[in-house]
């Protein structure tokens, strides 16, 4: 079952730079992931975009302790709010969500995830965490996924990064989400430590 820790201290009011990311003593708040700009390229139309979207938000919140962000960024205190995202990946059409064009992938710049963020109806405290899904590439069996963290009393990006991972697995869900499981891996294995070092020393 999953647990959410809502232990925040003062501090976490006022988390505005990318030191707060390390920090143990601040909180998080886990927005998940959101589709509503994404592309899925090359994949097949018997699906429909809430299919994929929902069902992968529902496993990222369901099965919480499998994709543990809290522990990959070790964190004490999280607060999983998936609502905004579950609404937004809610809403989006199978006209604008699958493509056949490679022109529509990887067309979101850094200014283009601030430009989203601060479209956010945010509720929560300390340093935000959400997965702003680019594209998902059936041809090439990969997902690109900008991982962002907010400040979320400003909604300013306090930083965000790009990264591409492999897709696999049984059935569509499973497909879709290793690669996010195998981000938030690589964030408790090395990023962590990399992103720490880049950005708040």
């Amino acid at each position: 079952m999953l647990t959410c820790i809502l232990c925040f201290n003062t501090k976490n009011l006022n988390a505005q730079t990318a030191k707060d990311v390390f920090d143990q003593s601040v909180g998080i708040t886990y927005l998940g992931a959101d589709f509503s700009h994404a592309k899925c390229y090359g994949e097949s139309a018997r699906f429909s975009a809430p299919e994929i979207t929902s069902k992968i938000n529902d496993v990222l919140k369901n099965e919480y302790e499998k994709y543990n962000v809290g522990e990959a960024l070790k964190k004490s205190s999280v607060d999983v709010k998936f609502d905004m995202t579950e609404k937004l990946n809610a809403k989006i059409s199978d006209d604008n969500f699958f493509t056949y064009s490679t022109s529509d992938l990887n067309k979101l710049k850094e200014a283009d995830i601030q430009k989203i963020v601060s479209g956010y109806n945010l509720t929560g405290k300390g340093v935000g965490l959400i997965f702003i899904i680019d594209n998902l590439n059936k041809t090439e069996a990969k997902e690109t996924i900008w991982v962002t963290f907010i400040n979320m009393n400003s909604k300013k990006i306090i930083f965000t990064e790009k990264l591409t991972e492999k897709a696999g697995g049984f059935g569509i869900r499973n497909y879709w989400v290793k690669p996010i499981y195998d981000v938030i891996k690589d964030m408790k294995t090395s990023l962590f430590k990399l992103w720490s070092k880049k950005y708040s020393e």
